[in-house]
């Protein structure tokens, strides 16, 4: 395990290499070169540790905050009996501009690797908004965004096949629901089935039988509390046979 002390030595290449992919990845990626460099310039830099919070969902003070490398887990404001998060988001990712419009975060981020993050200070990002009122336009097209993502998570769980349901929820957790990860980015999804089963919305043994038939197809390849996806492209395909 690597401890923080020898994390915190590196941040300076990390940091090079956590701003590459905001760049590359996700919202910011989309975003007006003046814009990005905007945000960027008020950006503070922190690194969590597994099982670290990194936000908390009733904050009403918080900014916006931008996963430069790392995995974490995403938990709602009400909560599930049944599930502890609700999705993993990987470098790209970004949250937090509820406060900005008044109301508190609806979202808990949780370290669920070792995580190069961004915080955008909520009164840094109000003066950026006040003095450039057109860079609004971003803060709404990142809300967009999380709306889209919902609304596809709506849609996948109201899928009745289940192997299309479990085909959809382990391309989501692993970040390429749409499109294939970026260079680099890990395909494997460090959870156990019974995680799978309640994103899934299925009973705790039912994932097994829906990942052996999807390894018989060469599309994933399932370990002790693993899943590596094999083949995204193959996979997308077994959702998409079915809209």
């Amino acid at each position: 395990m690597v401890s923080r002390a020898a994390l915190l030595h590196r941040i300076p290449e990390r940091v090079v290499a956590g701003r590459d992919a905001l760049l590359e990845r996700g919202w910011l990626s989309g975003m007006p070169r003046d814009f990005q460099e905007a945000l960027l310039s008020i950006a503070i830099w922190r690194t969590a540790t597994p099982g670290e919070t990194i936000t908390l969902a009733g904050d009403e003070d918080g900014g916006l905050v931008g996963i430069a490398a790392g995995t974490v887990e995403v938990s709602a404001l009400s909560g599930h009996p049944d599930a502890r998060f609700v999705h993993l988001a990987h470098a790209g990712f970004w949250a937090g501009y509820r406060p900005l419009i008044g109301k508190p975060r609806n979202l808990s981020l949780t370290a669920r690797t070792h995580v190069l993050w961004i915080l955008a200070p909520r009164r840094a990002m109000e003066q950026m908004l006040a003095e450039q009122p057109c860079h609004w336009r971003h803060i709404l097209e990142l809300s967009d965004f999380a709306y889209e993502t919902a609304l596809q998570v709506m849609v996948d769980l109201t899928r009745h096949n289940g192997l299309v349901r479990v085909a959809a929820t382990l391309l989501r957790l692993a970040g390429c629901r749409d499109r294939d990860a970026g260079p680099g980015s890990d395909i494997e999804i460090r959870v156990p089935q019974a995680d799978i089963a309640a994103l899934a919305v299925m009973s705790r043994n039912t994932p097994g039988a829906y990942l052996g038939e999807l390894g018989e197809r060469g599309l994933v390849e399932a370990g002790y509390r693993t899943i590596r996806i094999l083949d995204p492209a193959r996979l997308r395909a077994v959702v998409e046979a079915e809209e």
